[in-house]
């Protein structure tokens, strides 16, 4: 694995406070996603994908 691949798992695994979540969101937005009548977020990295949905669900009480 590439050296970012291994911060990316590392930092996906991290327990985050509220308004760090909000700011990762916002980055992760920014940076990989294409907005237009949906949201589409385009990962390469497995947990990266798993922890913005975890983190959408966990922000927005989605069961």
């Amino acid at each position: 694995m590439s050296f970012t691949s291994d911060i990316k798992n590392e930092i996906s695994k991290i327990d985050h406070e509220r308004i760090e979540t909000i700011a990762e969101l916002s980055v992760i937005l920014r940076n990989s996603a294409t907005i237009s009548d949906t949201i589409k977020i385009t990962t390469e990295n497995a947990s990266v994908a798993r922890y913005v949905f975890a983190a959408i669900k966990n922000m927005y009480d989605i069961s």
